[in-house]
Formats: structure tokens, C-alpha cells, sequence
């Protein structure tokens, strides 16, 4: 029997996230910009400890710890970096999305799943009567040929 189990249709309520708290470092970037590249550190990296983020339920929390595994540093820290724009302000933007959502996909809970269990009991009756039905087709091809078989 397949279960359709599963959460029961409620949104997850997104927390709000806490980014003036996250340390913030920002880094030279790789890429385009010409000789801007060398003087500017656009590349922004933030990091919070992904382990005791207060903002998060303990179920999210586990989630996203799983989810994010090679994000996460020895320290704890779950580490998220932005180098795709030129500008700081564009990229720091871009990591808070990021890190928004991870957290959303951290909230939905899973559904439940339950295994296939077989064939049921309707199922094995229809088995059986076509079963016989075949059986039957099969000797009324033998009646009345007698010995000669």
C-alpha cells in the first residue's frame, strides 16, 4: 500500500534573519573589472554559527546543518560567499538571498514515506480468477481429442 502521507499543508513561517549579527568579511575578488579588481575588495563572505543560530528551530536547524554540510567549517560556522557582481553592495545582497534561502528550504519538513507493502487482497483475487480462466482456456483446448494426446 503507497502512503500519500505528508505535512499538512501549512507554509513553514520564515523567521527573521539576523544579518547585522553575522560576521561579514569582505575579500578580493576573481573576475572582471579590469585593474578595479586589484584595488577593490568586492567579494563578500558571511558566516554564523550554524549550530546555535537562536533564530531557528532545533528540526530547521538540524535540516540545514544536513543540507549545507560542505558549507559548514570545523568551527561550526556555515560559510556563504558572493563574487559574482562588482560592486559590494550587489554582493552582499546576493549572499543574504542565498543564505534566505537555504533557511526557507531548511524549514519545509520532508514528507513522511511510507514503503510499499505488496500485493493486497483485491489483487490476489484477481490473480487467482484470471489464473483459473486461463487454466480453462487451456483444457477445452484438450476435450475431446481423447487418447490421440
Amino acid at each position: 500500500m503507497r502512503g500519500g502521507g505528508g505535512g499538512g499543508g501549512e507554509a513553514p513561517v520564515m523567521p527573521d534573519i539576523p544579518f547585522g549579527s553575522f560576521k561579514i568579511a569582505f575579500l578580493r575578488s576573481q573576475g572582471k573589472g579590469g585593474q578595479n579588481v586589484n584595488k577593490v575588495s568586492s567579494q563578500v563572505e558571511m558566516r554564523f554559527n550554524a549550530y546555535k543560530a537562536p533564530w531557528l528551530d532545533a528540526d530547521s536547524r538540524e535540516r540545514l546543518v544536513a543540507q549545507q554540510a560542505n558549507r559548514i567549517n570545523k568551527a561550526g560556522e556555515l560559510v556563504v560567499a558572493s563574487q559574482e557582481h562588482r560592486t559590494q553592495h550587489m554582493n552582499r545582497s546576493r549572499v543574504e538571498e542565498k543564505i534566505t534561502e537555504m533557511v526557507a528550504e531548511a524549514l519545509v519538513e520532508p514528507k513522511k514515506r511510507e514503503s510499499w507493502v505488496g500485493i493486497g487482497k483485491a489483487g490476489k483475487a484477481k490473480r487467482k480468477v484470471m489464473k483459473k480462466r486461463r487454466s480453462d482456456t487451456k483444457k477445452n483446448r484438450k476435450v475431446g481429442k481423447g487418447a490421440l494426446w
